[in-house]
């Protein structure tokens, strides 16, 4: 809002903004797109106020501010409104020009506004008494400096910056930015990269280019060296980027059977799952597979009742927040343990994932705690570098179990191009681009990120495969040493005969020694044996799996019944245990 170029090409032109700000002014949020009376508005957010500095709207619309009008002034404090506040007021009329020329803008501080608008550019200007608008050349190039920072003199010497720099460059975006990176002449105080020690720096450049249905926003945090980007499209454009994501995302899911719907999937398997249940008399005989296990670990089991289960030391660290915990008592409790962020929040009672989150920080928390409807826990964050999931059995009134299958988890992960945004990335691999409409959701500013070279990011640390995770059939990890350290553990786990344990660990050789690992998560008699879901297996592989394992839920749950006289759950409990379900997960989502 301080150094402002126009530069036009053929088809295109570049608004460029440098924002020099007090060192006291709060870092500001990178570019996200808002809804506008049905139009898309693009621009940074300053995390003082709420305005902005620089804006584009759907169709082709730019506007940019500069502090002053012309001549310094002395500020008159308190005005009625920030100026950036008033920058997106204006930009969501439709007409903008109008709007700035009509409407009262009493008590607001001098400023100078850029508007390129249906392809005219204008110069407005408020000086604190009235507004004047001039009409500029479209095919020239300009800049402008704030008068409020930069002196007559100092301004005509950025200008003959400016124009030296034009006659030796090709223009582009990366050019442009460039050069409101390094013009000047040494002069900390006044180069277009300005910086006045303890008073005011250059704290970002956010580049606009319009060229054909199509904006894009480079903007660059230059305290946190990082540049992101974001588009908006409209008309044709628009149209095709919508719906050949969409249709992308809808051939992945069709041509890989592991994104099929559960129900698709386990078509086959309903038959004999009625088999067994015919051969047990009951519908419901799963619930004597693990007889500590509220519903045998099939669903509506608590994973607070479950972690009180297992050995002490041998899961993270948990706090257990019922509906009617006061925010206030979540952080004593979190402040007690010596919790420190990023922490785990999740439903005590969820299914494959949902709900889950990883809070940054106190604000974040308090955002789930706000939104959460049900029982939560809250739980030390296990860094840990390699996640599995592992498939056990064991015939009660047998010593040994067996592992069945493990599922490696091969996190969501994008390397930089130095070029490319994290969705672009994301859009080059079918399988990460079947993420993106969730992590819109959860991530949209970090997806407009631009990575650097050889850069990684991991998007998705949790290990569910409907976030992003990829799951790899390592089955044949299951050696001698490994099966004896799982074999071990499991039998101190009271009352645990069949399910999956997911684990968080440092290495396979480590965790075969039953050293550096976590138990995440346990589940029960709902258990998939999961390394079915390895890319490489075919359907009719997932159903023999599926099959055999739903063979050793039937048997475990016999011998239960008959030896420790664990009882099936009756109809009327096993349909209100469903009703139940269905209630908590329209809850979570």
């Amino acid at each position: 809002m301080c150094t402002v170029t126009f530069i036009p090409i053929k088809n295109a032109v570049f608004l460029t903004s440098n924002r020099d700000e007090k060192i006291t002014r709060g870092k500001a949020l990178s570019p996200g797109i808002y809804k506008s009376a049905g139009k898309d508005l693009l621009y940074p957010t300053d995390s003082d106020k709420g305005g902005t500095w620089i804006i584009a709207r759907e169709g082709g619309g730019i506007a940019v501010l500069l502090n002053g009008a012309g001549l310094a002034h002395i500020p008159e404090p308190p005005y009625r409104k920030s100026r950036g506040i008033l920058l997106v007021e204006i930009m969501h009329q439709p007409d903008p020009l109008s709007y700035f020329i009509k409407e009262n803008i009493q008590g607001i501080e001098p400023f100078t506004l850029i508007l390129f608008i249906q392809h005219k550019l204008y110069e407005c200007q408020w000086d604190g008494h009235q507004a004047s608008c001039k009409n500029l050349a479209t095919d020239k190039p300009y800049i402008w400096s704030s008068s409020t920072l930069y002196t007559p003199q100092i301004i005509e010497k950025r200008k003959g910056w400016f124009d030296e720099w034009l006659q030796k460059t090709t223009i582009t975006q990366e050019a442009i930015m460039h050069f409101h990176s390094v013009g000047g002449d040494g002069d900390q105080a006044n180069n277009l990269l300005m910086k006045r020690e303890g008073e005011t720096n250059t704290v970002s450049i956010t580049s606009v280019a319009l060229q054909h249905n199509q904006l894009s926003m480079l903007y660059k945090d230059l305290s946190a060296n990082k540049s992101y980007k974001q588009y908006l499209l409209w008309g044709s454009k628009k149209w095709l980027q919508n719906n050949s994501a969409s249709f992308g995302r809808f051939w992945c899911k069709l041509t890989n059977w592991e994104y099929w719907p559960f129900g698709v999937v386990y078509i086959p398997v309903y038959f004999y799952w009625f088999w067994l249940c015919l051969k047990a008399r009951s519908f419901f005989f799963f619930n004597a597979a693990n007889p500590t296990i509220r519903n045998g670990g099939f669903l509506m089991e608590s994973k607070k009742e479950i972690y009180d289960l297992l050995p002490d030391g041998s899961y993270p660290d948990t706090i257990y927040c019922p509906i009617g915990t006061s925010f206030s008592q979540v952080i004593s409790a979190v402040q007690d343990r010596q919790f420190t962020y990023p922490l785990i929040a999740k439903p005590d009672i969820g299914l494959r994932g949902m709900g889950l989150s990883l809070v940054a920080n106190e604000q974040e928390l308090e955002e789930y705690f706000t939104n959460c409807k049900v029982d939560f826990l809250v739980q030390k964050y296990i860094d840990y570098t390699q996640e599995a999931g592992v498939f056990y059995y064991r015939i009660p009134g047998h010593k040994k179990g067996v592992v069945t299958g493990i599922v490696g988890k091969e996190f969501l992960w994008v390397t930089g191009d130095g070029n490319s945004t994290i969705l672009q990335l994301l859009k080059e691999e079918e399988r990460s681009n079947l993420q993106i409409p969730a992590l819109t959701i959860l991530k949209q500013r970090e997806l407009s990120e631009v990575l650097t070279k050889w850069e990684e990011r991991l998007l998705v640390p949790f290990g569910n495969h409907s976030r992003g995770t990829r799951f790899l059939d390592y089955s044949h990890k299951a050696d001698e040493n490994l099966s004896a350290i799982i074999d071990e553990l499991c039998n101190k786990i009271n009352g645990f005969y069949f399910g999956r344990l997911d684990i968080k660990f440092n290495s396979w050789e480590e965790l075969s020694q039953g050293k550096n690992y976590s138990i995440i998560e346990l589940n029960g008699a709902g258990s998939e044996p999961a390394h079915i879901y390895d890319p490489k297996h075919n359907l009719f592989f997932a159903w023999k799996e599926i099959i055999r394992h739903l063979g050793y839920l039937y048997k475990v749950s016999k011998r239960n019944r008959k030896l420790k006289k664990a009882p099936y759950l009756s109809v009327k409990q096993g349909l209100k245990m469903f009703r139940d379900n269905r209630e908590q997960v329209e809850k979570i989502a």
